[in-house]
Order: C-alpha cells, then structure tokens, then sequence
C-alpha cells in the first residue's frame, strides 16, 4: 500500500488452521500506522489483512465468487467495528456463513461426466 500507493489493496492471509492470536494480529492492524523504513513522511494508516482458512478458499472455488463479490466482502469485513476476533471472523469474515455461500447442491465440476446415450 505504501510503495504502490493504492489504498484499495487488500492482503490475504490463507492457512489451514487460524489460531485467535492470529486473527487478533491482522484485526488490530488495522488501526496501526506504518512508515516507508526509506523515508519516513510516507505511512499509511491501517493495513487491510484478511485472513482466510483452507475451507474460505474451497467455498470460494465452489461458489465461483467472483472478484468484485470477494472485494465487497472483504470491504465489509475490514469496516466493521468489531474488534473481537473470533466474533469478527465468525460474523465478517468466514465465506461459509456468509450471504456470498449459497451451498450449491451439483458442485462446479472442471469437465462433466459423460451422461449415457438414449
């Protein structure tokens, strides 16, 4: 954000297991400020740090959400007021209880199976 200058960007942090300590690392950055170590009147406040597990990404997959559903998300997630981590992740983050999870029945298939002649 610092060198490219674009406040939009997010970072996604993705892992198989998110630790509370974790969560509550990212989450607090967001009211941080942080300097260009190369000159010093270059900051910006608060880093947009999403943290993601396995399971976010399968659904995302799964879901086929796109960019611009993922950046509203994410945009949501980082502007809301609560601070408690695992409430955060749980109400905010978390793609599986959120409205972007539509829990399709036929999930999306690269190549579809060859369906017998009649």
């Amino acid at each position: 954000m610092i060198k490219t200058g674009n406040l939009k960007s997010y970072c996604v942090f993705a892992t198989t297991y998110l630790h509370i300590n974790v969560i509550s690392d990212f989450r607090a950055r967001k009211n941080i400020t942080y300097f260009d170590s190369q000159d010093y009147d270059k900051y910006v406040t608060g880093l947009k740090i999403i943290p993601l597990d396995t399971d976010d990404l399968r659904h995302i997959i799964e879901e086929q959400i796109t960019y611009v559903q993922l950046y509203k998300h994410f945009e949501r997630a980082h502007n809301s007021a609560e601070m408690h981590p695992k409430k955060w992740y749980d109400q905010y983050v978390n793609i599986e209880s959120s409205d972007l999870y539509q829990h399709n029945e036929t999930p999306y298939m690269i190549a579809a199976e060859p369906t017998p002649d009649k």
